[in-house]
């Protein structure tokens, strides 16, 4: 499972009162499985190797990169162990159960020695690895804005596995110059104030520094932050659920492409079409456009956008997408390119329910049942001994058949049957 809090800050006028509030909104991504790795056994190790590679896709992106912030990697650590102890999922700790160090991600970072409760949380469980955890947080376009915030700065990266080994990864996200504002003893008697961002709940931090502070980390990042990033290869081709669900109806669809607006060059924006074109087919690709107007869960916002292939993309294929937006009543056009996945092996693509198709013996491929409808996902593949079948997602699989299995072999997955005839080339 994979989850993002939002903390937004509230302003307010000295002497006139002001709120003090937050709201919390819990996302949950639904993990896909892949093909097994060797995952580093030292959490460390592991937690510098996944900022070293979170951090590499945010300078691609032309993001400021992530610092170490040691009272978020406790609070991290902390909730990551929590979760494996009780076999759980979400933000949230119950005071009663074993390893309780806070009901929230902010309520943790406080007890952790954080000075600042402006902290985003990203977390997902059942990863093979930290690479994992991180390319399917990615692809859950809320995950995905919460990692590519300009604003965030320091992180506090943590895994734990339970008794039955599931891996839970659990990202806590902050501000360094926040926090500094947090750490100062200004003492505001007029003027316009922010509040809600410090341990002391109460505190008031002068909003035109609040501004400026957030303002240091716009100033370094690009003014248009696109995912993928332009030339991005290795993209995966599929996009499957989140909860809250950005895409109802779809179980299956493609990867989403965002982009995201940097508010210190942009302060309103329209978008006036976004479009994606395969240079495999030479065709544009059928999409749906979400914004902060038509978010089912009105969690994006008002300069982030995205849209959902509403088919998966192919694997192995170059991709252009286009934007074109007004601000300031201005026209632009904004155009990128990635390519989605490939392998260094052949691929075995299924269209219909039944398939044939002639294989080495002992030799690898890549079994890809395209799927049928939005909701398509293969969950059970039945194929004889002999055979090896290790799932990369739910439609696509790595498949090799060892050279002492007779022809032919029949694999059946859902409402398809795919028969294999053999061929050992050292027979030959």
């Amino acid at each position: 499972m994979r989850k993002l809090l939002l903390f937004p800050v509230v302003l307010g006028i000295a002497y006139l009162g002001y709120l003090n509030f937050f709201i919390e909104k819990e996302l949950h991504a639904v993990p896909v499985e892949r093909v097994a790795g060797e995952p580093s056994a030292d959490p460390v190790v592991e937690g510098v190797e996944a900022r070293l590679y979170l951090n590499s896709l945010r300078q691609k992106a032309g993001l400021p990169t992530f610092y170490a912030n040691e009272s978020l990697e406790k609070a991290a650590a902390s909730h990551a162990s929590y979760l494996a102890k009780n076999r759980a999922d979400g933000h949230y700790q119950a005071p009663a159960l074993p390893g309780f160090s806070g009901k929230t991600p902010a309520d943790r970072a406080v007890k952790a020695g954080y000075p600042s409760r402006m902290v985003k949380e990203n977390l997902s469980s059942g990863n093979i690895d930290f690479k994992d955890s991180v390319d399917g947080l990615f692809s859950a376009i809320y995950h995905r804005f919460g990692f590519l915030d300009p604003v965030m700065d320091e992180i506090g990266i943590a895994y734990a596995e339970d008794a039955y080994g599931r891996r839970i990864y659990v990202y806590d996200m902050g501000n360094y110059g926040v926090a500094g504002l947090c750490s100062e003893e200004e003492r505001i008697t007029k003027g316009r104030y922010v509040t809600g961002i410090c341990a002391q709940s109460d505190k008031k931090i002068s909003s035109s520094r609040f501004e400026k502070v957030l303002d240091t980390n716009r100033k370094q990042s690009k003014d248009i932050i696109l995912w993928p990033y332009e030339g991005q290869d290795d993209v995966p081709p599929a996009f499957f659920e989140e909860i809250p669900d950005p895409l109802p109806g779809y179980s299956v669809s493609g990867y989403p492409i965002s982009i995201v607006f940097n508010e210190l060059h942009f302060k309103r924006v329209k978008v006036v079409s976004f479009r994606l074109y395969s240079e495999g087919s030479g065709e544009e690709v059928p999409v749906r456009l979400m914004d902060s107007a038509n978010d089912p869960n009105l969690l994006l916002k008002k300069n982030q956008f995205a849209i959902f292939p509403l088919e998966r993309l192919d694997y192995d294929t170059n991709y252009t997408a286009v934007v074109n937006f007004t601000s300031g009543f201005k026209s632009f056009e904004r155009e990128w390119h990635f390519r989605t996945r490939s392998f260094d092996v052949d691929i075995l693509k299924v269209a219909s329910n039944s398939a044939e198709f002639k294989i080495e013996a002992g030799r690898s491929y890549v079994l890809y049942l395209q799927p049928h409808g939005p909701n398509d996902l293969l969950k059970n593949v039945v194929h004889p001994r002999g055979t090896v079948v290790e799932r990369i997602d739910a439609n696509t699989f790595m498949l090799k058949v060892a050279k002492d299995v007779r022809s032919p072999v029949v694999i059946k997955a859902g409402k398809r049957t795919v028969r294999l005839d053999l061929s050992d080339r050292s027979a030959q």
